[in-house]
């Protein structure tokens, strides 16, 4: 399952209102598994990260695109998509 990756304080009621939009990115990037979307995130400090229902985004028609470098992009995700319920909290050092 891609799950997003953002960072701890960013994590509020905006994006259970509105999904995950890109800001000023072109597009939202999604890890591919956890282990990724941690480290990604922890470049920008203590990451929570979101799993994203992929294959009912898809079902739904939203298009996703697969970078050379293996990311994967989608223009948005729609707070329908993010599984608030399993979210993946990395507190500290590991």
């Amino acid at each position: 399952m891609p799950t997003a990756q953002r960072e701890a304080r960013q994590f509020n009621d905006s994006i259970k209102k509105l999904g995950l939009i890109k800001d000023s990115r072109q597009q939202v990037h999604l890890s591919a598994d956890l282990d990724t979307a941690f480290k990604v995130g922890e470049r920008h400090g203590k990451p929570v990260v979101i799993p994203v229902d992929a294959r009912e985004m898809h079902t739904s028609g939203i298009p996703f695109y697969l970078t050379p470098n293996v990311v994967w992009l989608v223009d948005a995700v729609p707070p329908q998509f993010l599984r608030f319920d399993d979210l993946h909290i990395r507190r500290g050092a590991q």
